[in-house]
């Protein structure tokens, strides 16, 4: 359980340091960027969690 709750905090500490460093640049081409690798993050999270659940049943 220890674990899926730091996966958790991690995936959303990625979020919101993406969200953040997306307002700042105003280059467009930044922004997809910065939406790109949020999304790769995100999907990650979601696997490595699906993934230890799955190890722990």
């Amino acid at each position: 359980m220890e674990v899926k709750r730091f996966l958790a905090a991690m995936g959303v500490g990625a979020a919101a340091g993406t969200a953040v460093g997306m307002m700042l640049p105003r280059n467009k081409t930044m922004r997809q960027v910065g939406r790109d690798i949020s999304s790769a993050a995100a999907d990650t999270v979601t696997r490595a969690m699906d993934t230890v659940e799955r190890k722990m049943q």
